[in-house]
């Protein structure tokens, strides 16, 4: 009997474990859904996190936090173990996170000057983007931002500056692509062209790393100015890997973002 009670608990235990994973599944099948559905580009827990931002006013790193304090705080209901490097991982990744910012849509300069070498002609004209960006520098020092690290994503575009700054300051670099503003024609001739907008050159954009507790101010400052209006928050700077950039696409995928290299396309300055 004795025996037999233990076989029918076991199989109990058993049965509720996969019940739990089951549920566990089904939702973050659910969050991948939501993610291709809503085109942005973040992963499950992101889109959790960075929605829970908005909603509550909270910036990034808080959410972050909060949403790692809920995961700990139902594993433990669960029964399951929690150990010290979850919980000190939980609470520097929301400490420590440096935020990346774009001041607005990439690749117009490059396409615009590829269009017409080609002889491509577009529904849509695409324009050069020169314009002077130390008046968004200056707003944001005036803003009280805490600027990290600021730089004109010209040849070589927003991935020659990430990989730059990746590599300088040993760190990782994660951006993900349904937040990197790029505009319609722009996308369409990148893709005719084979070209990644990423590394398309720029006349008139800047990549700041800013301290997370201030990217919404930093993001609302650009957004105030001429040249910021198309501002985004595309990524943040990571632990690891080091000296790497990581884009995490649109269907929930991550690939490296490589330094471009070869024979990049001339800008006019």
């Amino acid at each position: 009997m004795r025996a037999a009670s233990s076989a029918l608990s076991g199989r109990v235990r058993l049965a509720a474990r996969l019940v739990r994973l089951l549920g566990g599944l089904a939702l973050y099948a659910l969050g991948i859904a939501l993610t291709l559905r809503a085109r942005v580009g973040y992963a499950p827990w992101d889109v959790f996190h960075t929605g829970l931002a908005a909603a509550l006013g909270l910036s990034i790193g808080v959410a972050s936090i909060l949403t790692g304090l809920a995961v700990v705080l139902v594993s433990l209901a669960l029964g399951e173990r929690i150990g010290l490097g979850t919980l000190g991982n939980m609470a520097l990744i929301g400490l420590l996170l440096d935020a990346v910012l774009v001041s607005g849509a990439i690749g117009d300069h490059g396409i615009a000057i590829a269009t017409r070498r080609s002889g491509i002609e577009m529904t849509a004209e695409v324009v050069s983007d020169a314009a002077p960006l130390n008046g968004l520098v200056a707003a944001m020092l005036a803003g009280g931002v805490a600027v990290h690290s600021l730089r004109d994503a010209t040849r070589g575009g927003v991935a020659a500056v990430l990989n730059e700054i990746a590599s300088a300051s040993g760190v990782g670099v994660l951006v993900r692509e349904g937040a990197i503003p790029v505009h319609g024609p722009v996308q369409a001739a990148c893709d005719l062209l084979g070209f990644d907008p990423l590394s398309v050159a720029n006349e008139g954009k800047l990549v700041a790393v800013v301290a997370e507790k201030d990217a919404g101010r930093a993001l609302d400052t650009l957004r105030s100015t001429r040249y910021g209006e198309e501002a985004a928050l595309i990524g943040e700077i990571t632990s690891e890997p080091r000296g790497k950039v990581l884009l995490k696409t649109r269907i929930g995928g991550t690939r490296i973002v490589a330094m471009p290299s070869g024979e990049l396309l001339p800008r006019i300055c």
